[in-house]
């Protein structure tokens, strides 16, 4: 399902955006990255990139070297690695509060930088003041989404996560993390308990959440599309030794049909929508011939290096397009740098690149050849 032009593209948008943001960051821990592109309507794999990687022709010869290198170049970060999701995982949140009857359209919350939460106090990036849910997507008020957990509460979260495939394999043919979704039972099967502040958490990304990456694609298409969840695969046909006869098609397979109801979905990529036009991510896609929806997420990793502990930042992006009639959806992580923001340029090369071939991308590739 690996389209040449599409990957080659993300592998080298990735590259270039993880170089220019190690040039100007102060963090001392190794920058690195990943970025899937998948079909909305059948779950195909459009490209898959892992930042660093290597010269496979070289494996054999340098695989003691590689497997010291800095940034893990044999981990295929896309499939293998897990992340906070942070913001991204907002939309979730929206989705169960909006589904269970917790949060209306128009419910507005008063968001003053903290909240309060018995004797705990969790804070915001600003003052927002009066806000709703599509204001809050785009914003990404934290405050708004503290307050929908606490109305909501973890189970009813989780029905809709996990809906969603977020915590679970997509079932690639290849070997995938299954992350973690954070909720009674994770704490559970590690012999410890489920406190209430940890919904709050939850519910913002934070807690005991991590995903893939491919993950994070298809919960962004799964939302894209209407609400069907679609089993990942890198694999569209498989013929003969000569090539004269297929013996394997792979058909598009339904994971879940996640019953999200149209109106919930509408008010969610309205938010969606508004980082892109109006929001944090305007910039970046102002020159794409067709809307976006986009959602970041920015989460704090910490490191010991050297025997002193230091601090960096992830950056995620969750997107798809078009808006209207959505074809495909990208998850894009920079590990160590940056930003959820400072993400967006990858997607961004990635549509610009799409739709001006898009004609052109089920057009017959060569086969056995390594695509570089």
């Amino acid at each position: 399902t690996i389209d040449s032009g599409l990957q080659r593209v993300a592998q080298n948008s990735l590259e270039k955006r993880i170089l220019e943001l190690t040039s100007t960051s102060e963090s001392e821990l190794d920058a690195a990255g990943a970025v899937v592109v998948v079909d909305v309507d059948t779950g195909e794999i459009l490209a898959s990139a892992s930042y660093p990687s290597y010269n496979l022709s070289e494996y054999f010869d340098k695989y003691n070297e590689l497997v010291k290198a800095d940034g893990s170049p044999l981990i295929n970060r896309v499939l293998q690695s897990t992340y906070e999701p942070g913001s991204t995982m907002k939309l979730s949140t929206a989705i169960s509060g909006l589904e269970s009857g917790s949060l209306k359209q128009d419910d507005l919350f008063y968001c003053e930088s903290v909240f309060q939460y018995y004797d705990v106090t969790f804070s915001c990036l600003d003052s927002h003041g009066n806000i709703n849910v599509v204001k809050a997507l785009e914003e990404s008020c934290n405050v708004f989404f503290y307050n929908v957990s606490n109305l909501v509460g973890i189970d009813i979260m989780n029905d809709y996560s996990k809906k969603l495939g977020l915590g679970q394999k997509t079932g690639v043919e290849l070997s995938e993390s299954s992350g973690i979704l954070a909720g009674r039972t994770y704490r559970e099967s590690i012999g410890s308990t489920w406190q209430m502040g940890d919904t709050i958490q939850a519910g913002i990304g934070q807690s005991d959440n991590l995903f893939t990456i491919i993950q994070l694609a298809n919960y962004g298409a799964t939302i894209a599309n209407g609400g069907t969840r679609y089993r990942c695969h890198y694999v569209r046909s498989i013929m003969n030794a000569d090539h004269s006869k297929v013996i394997f098609s792979a058909e598009p397979e339904i994971l879940e049909e996640t019953g999200i109801s149209p109106q919930t979905l509408d008010i969610v990529k309205q938010g969606m929508l508004a980082v892109t036009t109006t929001g944090s991510c305007k910039s970046a896609f102002a020159n794409i011939t067709e809307r976006v929806g986009a959602k970041t997420g920015t989460t704090q990793v910490k490191r010991i290096v050297d025997g002193k502990t230091v601090k960096g930042n992830n950056g995620l992006n969750v997107s798809f397009a078009p808006f209207d009639e959505p074809e495909i959806a990208i998850a894009v992580i920079i590990e160590s740098v940056d930003s959820g923001t400072a993400t967006a340029t990858v997607a961004a090369d990635i549509y610009e690149y799409y739709f001006s071939t898009k004609n052109q991308i089920s057009s017959s590739q060569q086969t056995n050849q390594l695509l570089r």
